[in-house]
């Protein structure tokens, strides 16, 4: 993660760590220059970005980088799952409204694409 050589405090972009709750942020890091965070991921490795406000010609910029073992972690329970939202305590309106209208949408989707591909099975077998 890196904000530039110029990143200023004030821009935000800042890497929050949550806890198991996302009711209190238990760490951050400042992007700079340069810098690099690792940390496991998992079920309850919430983390997210503060706003950023920058101007014109500044941006923030991320690097994301996963790698898997040949044997799981420990305490794994096998369940396979794309990235997980949580809100934090700031993000009502995200929570509660944005997300579940977004999860929505895509289930409506991905059912459409399955009634797709069902027809056009049936169609090929004429």
């Amino acid at each position: 993660m890196t904000g530039g050589k110029n990143w200023k405090e004030e821009y935000g972009g800042y890497l929050d760590l949550w806890d198991k709750e996302v009711k209190n942020r238990c760490g951050y890091i400042a992007p700079r220059f340069n810098r690099m965070a690792g940390f496991a991921t998992g079920r309850h490795s919430w983390h997210g970005v503060t706003p950023v406000q920058c101007p014109p010609g500044e941006m923030r910029k991320s690097f994301a980088v996963y790698y898997y073992t040949t044997e799981p972690p420990a305490g794994w329970d096998g369940q396979r799952h794309s990235t997980i939202f949580k809100a934090r305590p700031d993000e009502w309106m995200k929570g509660n409204v944005a997300m579940p209208m977004e999860s929505a949408l895509r289930s409506i989707q991905g059912g459409v694409r399955g009634l797709k591909q069902g027809v056009k099975g049936l169609i090929g077998k004429q």
